[in-house]
C-alpha cells in the first residue's frame, strides 16, 4: 500500500514573448488560478530580470497560450474573479509602493500600504472579494480589499487575526500560496502555505487554525489552488507536475492509522461460494487528501469450480484488530484480473465480517518446490513445501498433520532393510525391537518410517559406516554382551 496522486506533466517548451524565450519553470511559479474564460489553469511566474509571465495551461498540460506582464513589475501573485476578471498583487521594482491591480476599475491601479513592511503580501479572490494575507510574528493576518476608494487607493474593509498557528518553521516567511475558499469544507477557509515542503495550513473564517484539516503536499511544490471543474485541490510540484488531490481527509484522528488484509473469495455460485481466512495485516498511514493504492496478492486462478477467483479486501481503522481479523470490515471484491486498487475514500466501519474458518472444500494442495531432485528418485523434489502443512526437505517429510517421517535405506546382509533410530528408550527385551538414539538417514529410495516408531533389530552389520558417507557410530552395541573366559587348553 502506498499514497499517491494524480498528476499530468506540463509543457515546458521554451517559447517567445515580449520578456524573453524561456518556458514554463515551476521553481519560479509564485501563484496559480483557475480561468473559467479559458478553462485552463493560469500560472504566474516571475521572471528574475523584471516582470511576470502568465501561462494558460490546458487542464492535460498542454500548452494554451501567454501573457507577458510589464518588465517594471514584480508580481507576487494573481487571480480571477467569478467575474472573469483578473487583480494582481504588485510594486514597480526599484521603489517600495504596493498595488493592487484591478482590472474591475476605471483606475486599474489601487495603491495598497502594507501592514508590514518586512514582508510580501499575496493576493486571493473569493468570488469577486479580494482578499490579501501578511505574515507576523504570531501568524498570518488576513484582509478584505475595497479596491474601489478612496481614489487611486484601497480600503481594509475587514480583518481576521489569525490565532493558533504552529510556532517554528516558516511562520513570519512571506506566504507563497494563499486561498479563501470554501471548496469541500462546507465553509469558508484561509489557507496558506510557503514554498517546498511546508504543509497546506487551514484557517477558519475566524482564523482559528484547523489542524486536522491540514495536509501535506505529494512532492516539493512551487503552489496549489482550487480546481471547480474537479472540486479538488491541486498542487504544482517543482518537478513540473500539476497534482490532483483526492477528496479524502478527515478530522478524527482514530482514522489516520488503516489496517487492510485479503482474503480469497470463490464467487462462482455453481458449487456454492467459498472464501479463505484473512492473510496477514498490513497497518498504514495514508495522507490527507491522497489516494490509497492498494497491490493485493494474486489471486490462484484456474477456471475450475470452487477455486478462488475474487480478492477480498477488509479494513478497519484505530486500533489494531486481532489476527482473525475481527473489527474488520469488508471495503471491496476485487477480480482476479485486476493487479491494484485506487482507493480515494474513507474506510467502511459495518457490513460483511470476514470468515473466521475458510470453507474451500478439500482439494489437491499447491505446492511450492525445487527443481532439482533427489539423486535417487527423479520424482521427487530435494525441498518441497504445500499448502495443507506437508512437504519435505530431501529424506525427511512432514505429513499434513504434523507427522514427522524419515525415509532411509541401508544394505543390511546383501538385502535392502529398514533403519531407524528414531527415539530414545529403554534397554530392549531380548527379541524386542530396538530403540535407538540418533538418527540413521538414507538417501530416500526404500521405506518410510515415522519418528517414535518401531525398527526391527538389524544385524551387527547396521554399525558400518554408509558408502554415501555420514557421520554413524563405528558400531551400535544393541545389548549387552556376555564374556567368555577362554578355556584352558587341554
Amino acid at each position: 500500500m502506498g499514497s499517491f496522486w494524480e498528476n499530468v506533466t506540463q509543457d515546458t517548451t521554451p517559447r517567445t514573448g515580449s520578456l524573453g524565450t524561456f518556458g514554463l519553470d515551476a521553481s519560479l511559479i509564485s501563484g496559480a488560478s483557475y480561468v473559467p474564460a479559458w478553462n485552463a489553469f493560469a500560472f504566474i511566474q516571475r521572471v528574475p530580470t523584471g516582470g511576470a509571465r502568465v501561462w494558460y495551461m490546458n487542464l492535460s498540460g498542454t500548452f494554451n497560450d501567454l501573457w507577458d506582464l510589464p518588465s517594471d513589475w514584480h508580481v507576487t501573485s494573481g487571480a480571477v474573479g467569478t467575474d472573469g476578471e483578473w487583480r494582481f498583487m504588485l510594486r514597480w521594482e526599484g521603489n517600495d509602493e504596493w498595488y493592487i491591480y484591478d482590472y474591475t476599475q476605471t483606475n486599474r491601479f489601487r495603491q495598497y500600504i502594507r501592514q508590514n513592511t518586512s514582508r510580501e503580501p499575496q493576493l486571493a479572490m473569493d468570488g469577486n472579494n479580494v482578499w490579501v494575507v501578511e505574515s507576523f510574528s504570531g501568524g498570518p493576518r488576513f484582509y478584505r480589499m475595497d479596491t474601489s476608494t478612496p481614489v487611486g487607493g484601497t480600503t481594509i474593509a475587514e480583518t481576521v487575526v489569525s490565532s493558533g498557528t504552529p510556532v517554528g518553521g516558516q511562520l513570519t516567511n512571506s506566504p507563497w500560496t494563499f486561498m479563501r475558499t470554501a471548496a469541500d469544507f462546507g465553509s469558508a477557509r484561509f489557507i496558506v502555505s510557503y514554498n517546498g515542503t511546508s504543509t497546506f495550513r487551514v484557517y477558519n473564517a475566524s482564523g482559528v487554525h484547523q489542524p486536522a484539516e491540514t495536509w501535506s503536499p505529494p512532492s516539493s511544490k512551487a503552489t496549489g489552488w482550487w480546481d471547480p471543474t474537479t472540486s479538488r485541490f491541486r498542487t504544482l510540484g517543482l518537478d513540473n507536475r500539476a497534482y490532483r488531490h483526492s477528496a479524502m481527509t478527515w478530522t478524527d484522528s482514530a482514522l489516520d492509522t488503516w489496517h487492510l488484509a485479503q482474503t480469497f473469495y470463490d464467487g462462482q455460485t455453481s458449487g456454492g461460494t467459498h472464501e479463505t481466512v484473512i492473510g496477514g495485516i498490513r497497518t498504514f498511514q495514508p495522507l490527507k487528501r491522497s489516494w490509497v493504492r492498494i497491490t493485493p496478492a494474486q489471486v490462484p486462478y484456474t477456471g475450475l469450480a470452487d477455486d478462488p477467483n475474487i480478492s477480498r479486501i477488509y479494513g478497519k481503522t484505530g486500533a489494531a484488530p486481532p489476527a482473525s481479523g475481527s473489527g474488520m470490515w469488508l471495503q471491496e471484491s476485487v477480480n482476479y484480473t485486476s493487479a491494484i486498487r485506487d482507493r480515494g475514500t474513507l474506510l467502511v466501519t459495518s457490513g460483511t465480517a470476514p470468515p473466521s474458518v475458510s470453507n474451500f472444500p478439500g482439494a489437491t494442495p499447491a505446492r511450492m518446490r525445487s527443481a532439482r531432485t533427489m539423486p535417487s528418485d527423479s520424482t521427487k523434489s530435494i525441498f518441497e513445501v504445500r499448502g495443507d502443512g506437508s512437504g519435505r526437505l530431501g529424506a525427511a517429510g512432514v505429513r499434513r498433520h504434523g507427522q514427522v517421517y524419515v525415509s532411509v535405506r541401508h544394505r543390511v546382509g546383501g538385502n535392502d532393510g529398514p533403519v531407524g533410530v528414531l527415539r530414545r528408550g529403554g534397554k530392549p527385551a531380548p527379541g524386542a525391537p530396538h530403540r535407538g538414539r540418533r538418527l540413521l538417514q538414507g538417501d530416500g529410495r526404500r521405506d518410510l518410517r515415522d519418528i517414535g516408531q518401531h525398527v526391527p533389530r538389524a544385524d551387527p552389520d547396521i554399525g558400518r559406516r554408509p558408502s554415501g558417507g555420514g557421520d554413524l557410530p563405528r558400531r551400535l552395541p544393541l545389548r549387552r554382551q556376555s564374556r567368555r573366559r577362554p578355556s584352558p587348553r587341554t
